[in-house]
Parts: C-alpha cells; structure tokens; sequence
C-alpha cells in the first residue's frame, strides 16, 4: 500500500505530461518527492501548479482531492489521508486523468456563450424556452421560431442509473448540478424535473443521447409554447404533488400541454419552493408536455447560489419569456384552489378531493421515486410524528415503505431524527431508487393489491403486474398509513410546530416569502453561422412501396404498454422485446402483426410516457413496419408521397410536414445509420445534404382490419 501511494506523485506528473503537455520533470525537486501520503502529495503538486502559472491543472487536481475527501453520503469517497487502499488509489489516478482530459474537451469546445444584458431592437419576442434554443442553436443566430428544425449545442447528458444506490438520476442532479438556461438531454421521459431551476431538460430515446453523447450536439424542431400562469396562495402544507395533480385535473392530460414546452409563470411562482417546483416540472410529461420549465426568480439564484461548487453555479444564465412573447395557450391556475388530492388508478389525470376516497381500504403505502423531493419526505414525516403523538398506531397489515431520493437525503432523515419517526411508523427505509414506481426489482406490489404511492405514474402494472396504484403526497401518503385507509393529512399537518418545520427545511424549501432582488436576466447574443459543413450525397438506405395492412391502435399508448418495464433487463434483442410488445394492454397485436396487419395508425400521444427507445425495437421487433399514418379509412388504400408530404386515404389528399432533417434520417434509415454516414458531423451533414434523400420513396397499404371509425 506504501509502495502504491508512494508512486502516485510520479503518476500524477506523467498524467500532467502526456494529457495536458505540461512537463514538470525537469521542475522535479525534493520539495516534490513522495510522502507517502497520496492526497497531501497531489496538495502539494496543486499548490505549485498555481505558483507556477497553470491554475487550470490545479482546479482540476483539487476537485479530484475533494472528490477524495467527501463523505460517501454526498457523492465522495471518503479516504482518510495515510490510509488509502492500492484500490483506492488505482481510483484516484482514474479520476486525475479524467479530470485533466475533461480540460482538453474543453479547449475543444467552441468558445463559451457570452448573452446580451437587452434584448435586440426589432427581435421577434420569444417565450423562455425558445431563447434558451437560441442561445444554444449552432448557428448562432438570436432567435428562432416555433416549427423550424435547428441543430444546438448540449450542456449535460445524463445516463439512466449511473448512479445506482446514491441517488436517483434527478435528484441530485437538480439539487447540485442543473444550471438556469442550460439545455439538458437524459435517457428518461423524467429528465424535465431540472426544469424547476430554469433550464431546458428533456428526455429522449437512447440513441439519440448516445449521438449527442459523440457529437455535443442534437436536432429539435422548435415545439410550441404554453403557458401555465399561477396566481393565488397555497394552503399550509400544500406542495408541488397536489399542485400538479390540480393542474391536471383541471386541463387533463395530453391536452393542452401535448408535444409542448409548458412554461410556469406568474405571481403565484413566489409561493412555491424548488422542490415544489422540481415535483410540478417532473410530473410535466404526466401532463403530456415535452418539459416543463420555470421562470427563475430570486428563489431560483438563492437555491442554485447556496451549492458549494463554484463550476455547478458560475454558468448560470437567466432567461424570462418577452412580455408580448407568443404562446399557443394560456391557462391560469389558481394556487388557493389547489388541496390534498387522490389520482385514481390508472389515469394520472382522474384526479379527486382526499375526501372523495376517504377511507378507501390499502394494501401499501410508498413514499418515493422521483417526484417525491427532499421536502416531501421531511413533511410525510413530520405527518407521521403529529399521528405517532396523538396516539395513532400503525395497524399491522398492509406494506409501508419509503424511499428517498439520493443518499444525501437519507442523511438529513438520520441526522434529523426524522428516520427514527419513519422507522416506529411502520416504514422500512430503502436505498435510493425507483422502488415501487417502475416496479422491475425486488420492490414489486402484488397482483390485486391496491396501494397509495407518492410517485408520479399509476399506469395498468406499473407497480407490478396486476396491481392497483393510486398517486397523492407524501403527507397524504403518511396519514393514510396508520389505518391503511386513504386519509386526508390536513389536521394532521396543523398541528406542526411551524418553528420545528422551518429548523428542519432543506435548501429546496421556502421559510417565508421575502422580497428578494431578481436575478440578473438577460437575452440571447447575435452571431454569424457556421462555415463549411459536410454534403450528403443523396444517397438512401432504403427505396420503393412498402404494402400492408392497417392495424389501428387508440389514443395514449403509452411506452409502458409498448414495452413493458419487467422485460427491459432481460430482452437482449428486438425479437426478444417484440414478443411482449403490448402485452398486456393489447394482447392480440402481436399475432395480428403475423397476419399482414403491420402497419400502425395511431391516435393522440402515441408513445407518451417514458424515454423508452425499446417501444420502437419491441414495435420493429414483432413485426411492425416503421412508418405511422396521420390518417386511414376502414378499407382503403393509402399511399404517402415523400416529396410532395401528402398522405392520398382513397380519393382524398391530407397535407403533413416535415422537415429537411427528418426526411434525410427516414431516407438513410434513422439515426444510428445516418451516424454510420456522417460521424461526428452528423447533424452538420443531415443540414447540408444536397438531396432530399427522402425523394421518390412511396408507401402503400392494403386495408384496415376493423370497421370502427379512426380513433383521432
């Protein structure tokens, strides 16, 4: 171990060397040579790294120490300087390298957006979101505009459960790492969550991320904005979970909010905390909204200002929607309203009054996944204490469970005592994961059993196959625990202290509503565009009629039926995924897929739910031809004109559109062959191509199989 830690100094310095270019052998000295303590080694190196002008190398040095020195509840290693293990050392060498290379990939970055404290004279007005695209679109323009295809830069991917045990994927990475005005892609429809601190995060397939991943950038069509505007005051107790249960109980989902940003805005902001706001932007694709972001404001830069890294806070950019900005609709939302709510198994939308369930009887009680932020579970707890002295004893059927949200949280419950409350409650205290809400590991409720759960999707077998979910707050969730019987949590939450409620607040949370200074807003930069770019040479991976049979499928079909969580893990190939696809919800797809009936028309929101790029593979994987229809009629040909953007349904000519980037991705077969063309100058490519690659290409079908009318 001595001889391990003994070498890390000349390890660190050949790193230096060979990643960087900055030689220090001829700078070696006595002063420099081994200690035999690793860390205080690499403290040492970072120190004349900054005596000696390369304060670059020493920042990133020093975040690998600190990363070291953390406690392993927040994210760290935590070694102990003198005793550190060959492994712990082999792990600190992986992260200086990676960490120096991280300053390579930054000095091949374009250079850092600068925007403008004011907005141009005689610029279009722009709601939030598409100032946030145009500061990140490539081309460097200062503005965009709904329905136009731009390629943009990307600030984080985030990667599914690369964090397995320490936090849920959104977590912490709203509380520690999302930035006001930054684009964020992640491999999971929850991605929105980050849209609380005022930047745009959204979720997409894998393949996509895994492209964006190569190339730092991504497409998007500039969807459409509406604005959810909050007026009115909450009652005490009432957080981000009802609010948003209010919200779609009153516009419903994949209404207003399908296949668009949904900016929250208003007076009403003031009263609700980053955590409320993380549980509202979470549940936006509940709603059926792209994301869902917020306008920042004081509480905004207090909570993204109080991190401790200066790199998670010093790019922050502040965006606000112009006050003659365009939105496709406008709804107001008023806050008094808003009360402890029931959404009843299996439409997150079918959203009651507590009191409209009172007593309805339980099999369990889960507090968790996602949605349910660090202020929730401080709530349900302090829920449970108020029942726990008013002598309310848990029955001793049914199952209780909570799960928070990354390890840092479990800390505060520990150190708070709130762990303890949870514990003499009933509750087993889980890891930080998903848990009961996807329902694909151990934590699976039975066929049958009716449960009251914080998480954001009650979805036919989401708990588990069979089962019965029903969504509320964490607070609703608590009080409903002591009888296994939904109750509403209201007189118990009046009777908390409101002194030992604010003690015990995180950083998500609000104490009082103060009057703080704004942040610094500011607008979009003007620039010139891109130089050369690569051409396409118009040539296609797939040409001719494709013929068929129509197979009809109705609204909402969601990527959870299409392909169902417990067979994710265990499906290596498409087939595989294709043998379930939709198993549950339509169980004679598949066979009528075998019969000739593979092509799919489908009504609103095909595919809403999950980021889940299996749908697609598990839909190829049985047989389903890759092409959906706007439009079909029971009986009749259909035919779709590429070059012209027609669909002919009989003797009738519907119009559709699309866009230079997606006929070029349908002529070379989708994104991962467009990749295989282009490489990491595949966007470049696919927005330059000389051809429509999409031209000349047909697709026919036969008739359709039922004689109901379209489900549109």
């Amino acid at each position: 171990m001595q001889a391990a830690a003994n070498s890390m100094l000349p390890h660190v310095i050949d790193l230096l060397k060979h990643v960087r270019g900055v030689d220090l052998t001829q700078e070696f000295s006595s002063e420099l040579a081994p200690s035999g303590d690793a860390l205080a080694d690499i403290e040492t190196l970072v120190r004349h790294l900054n005596d000696t002008g390369r304060p670059r190398e020493a920042a990133a040095l020093r975040t690998v120490v600190g990363i070291c020195k953390t406690s392993a509840n927040y994210g760290g290693l935590e070694l102990k300087q003198g005793d550190i293990s060959d492994i712990s050392i082999q792990e600190i060498q992986f992260l200086v390298s990676t960490w120096l290379e991280s300053l390579n990939s930054e000095d091949r970055a374009r250079a850092p957006i600068i925007p403008s404290p004011t907005r141009p004279v005689g610029r279009r007005p722009m709601t939030m979101t598409e100032k946030i695209f145009a500061v990140h679109d490539v081309d460097r323009r200062d503005f965009v505009c709904p329905g136009e295809t731009i390629r943009i830069s990307v600030d984080w991917i985030m990667a599914s459960e690369a964090s397995w045990s320490y936090t849920i994927m959104h977590t912490e990475f709203y509380r520690e790492r999302a930035q006001p005005g930054a684009v964020i892609i992640g491999s999971d429809s929850h991605t929105c969550s980050s849209g609380a601190v005022g930047c745009l995060a959204i979720g997409l397939g894998v393949a996509d991320v895994t492209m964006a991943l190569v190339t730092g950038e991504i497409w998007f069509n500039v969807p459409e904005c509406v604005n959810i505007r909050f007026v009115g005051k909450p009652e005490r107790g009432i957080g981000g979970k009802d609010v948003i249960l209010y919200v779609l109980q009153q516009l419903k989902r994949n209404t207003v909010a399908a296949d668009r940003v949904v900016e929250y805005t208003g007076p009403g902001l003031k009263y609700l905390s980053p955590d409320a706001r993380f549980a509202i932007a979470n549940m936006t694709t509940e709603f059926g909204g792209i994301t869902g972001i917020f306008i920042p404001d004081s509480a905004t830069m207090n909570f993204v200002n109080s991190r401790k890294l200066a790199r998670h806070k010093s790019s922050s950019h502040y965006f606000r929607p112009d006050e003659d900005a365009v939105y496709a609709e406008t709804h107001v939302i008023d806050l008094s309203k808003a009360k402890s709510f029931v959404a009843k198994y299996p439409n997150p939308d079918d959203v009651v009054p507590v009191s409209d369930m009172e007593n309805t009887p339980l099999d369990g009680c889960f507090i968790g996944a996602c949605t349910t932020a660090e202020e929730d579970i401080i709530l349900g707890a302090l829920v449970l204490e108020q029942g726990l002295k008013k002598g309310l004893v848990p029955v001793s059927r049914g199952k209780r469970k909570v799960v928070p949200g990354s390890r840092p949280i479990v800390d505060m419950l520990h150190k708070t005592g709130l762990a303890a409350i949870y514990t003499e409650a009933g509750f087993e205290i889980g890891l930080p994961g998903c848990s009961y809400c996807v329902g694909m590991s151990a934590d699976k409720a039975g066929e049958g059993e009716v449960w009251l759960s914080s998480q954001n999707r009650n979805f036919e077998n989401r708990m588990g196959t069979g089962s019965i979910g029903n969504l509320a707050s964490a607070a609703t969730v608590a009080a409903s625990s002591f009888e296994m019987k939904i109750t509403d949590p209201q007189y118990l939450i009046d009777l908390i202290d409101q002194e030992r409620w604010d003690q015990i607040k995180g950083r998500g949370s609000i104490r009082e509503v103060l009057n703080s200074p704004e942040p610094p807003y500011v607008e979009p930069p003007s620039s010139g565009a891109d130089n050369q770019v690569p051409h396409n040479d118009g040539s296609v991976a797939r040409e001719g009629v494709i013929d068929g049979k129509v197979q009809r499928l109705g609204d909402f079909i969601d990527t959870d039926a299409l392909a169902p969580a417990q067979y994710l893990v265990s499906s290596r190939t498409d087939d595989e995924l294709g043998s379930h696809c939709l198993e549950f919800t339509n169980p004679g797809f598949r066979s009528r897929v075998a019969q000739g009936f593979d092509i799919v028309v489908a009504g609103k929101g095909f595919g809403c739910g999950s980021s889940r790029e299996q749908a697609v593979s598990a839909l190829l994987g049985c047989g389903v031809r890759d092409e959906f229809f706007e439009a079909a009629q029971d009986g009749v040909a259909i035919s779709v004109d590429l070059r012209k953007n027609t669909v002919i349904v009989g003797e009738k000519e519907f119009a559709f559109g699309l866009s230079k980037i997606e006929k070029e991705l349908i002529g070379l077969g989708g994104i991962t062959p467009a990749f295989m063309k282009f490489g990491k100058d595949l966007f470049q490519g696919l927005c330059s191509s000389r051809h429509n690659s999409g031209a000349g290409n047909g697709i026919k079908g036969g008739g359709c199989s039922s004689g109901k009318l379209l489900e549109w």
